[in-house]
């Protein structure tokens, strides 16, 4: 609920410009289809949803309680980029919005660290 809040905010605030969704932790498939359904109900352009991490890094077991997405018709369909990880997108953005790219975190911050450990300069590239 929490995330989805987060999403309608940022659909609806002028002053910034979204450039894409990573999901984390989990089932990141099905949370990347749950923001794209939501996004798409925002009525604003199409940005990259992409799931991320499903593990931690620190190895922590995942607990998952198991309803998430319940009675969202159209799930299976949703619209996710698949064709790239996470860490990629975040890395590929951060050298197109180079001092100028901000990273709204909303939960584990495993995709950043995984970005981090893939391009020491991604860090050095964030606002």
């Amino acid at each position: 609920m929490d995330d989805l809040l987060a999403l309608v905010f940022l659909a609806h605030a002028r002053e910034l410009s979204l450039k894409g969704v990573t999901t984390v932790y989990g089932d990141t498939l099905l949370r990347a289809r749950i923001a794209a359904t939501a996004w798409q109900r925002t009525g604003n352009p199409d940005i990259p949803i992409i799931p991320g991490a499903t593990d931690p890094l620190s190895g922590r077991p995942i607990f998952w309680c198991g309803h998430e997405g319940e009675n969202i018709p159209s799930l299976a369909t949703a619209r996710v980029e698949r064709s790239k990880t996470a860490e990629r997108f975040l890395n590929q953005n951060s050298h197109l919005y180079s001092g100028e790219l901000e990273i709204l975190p909303i939960g584990p911050l495993t995709n950043i660290a995984k970005a981090i450990l893939g391009d020491s300069g991604f860090a050095s590239r964030v606002k």
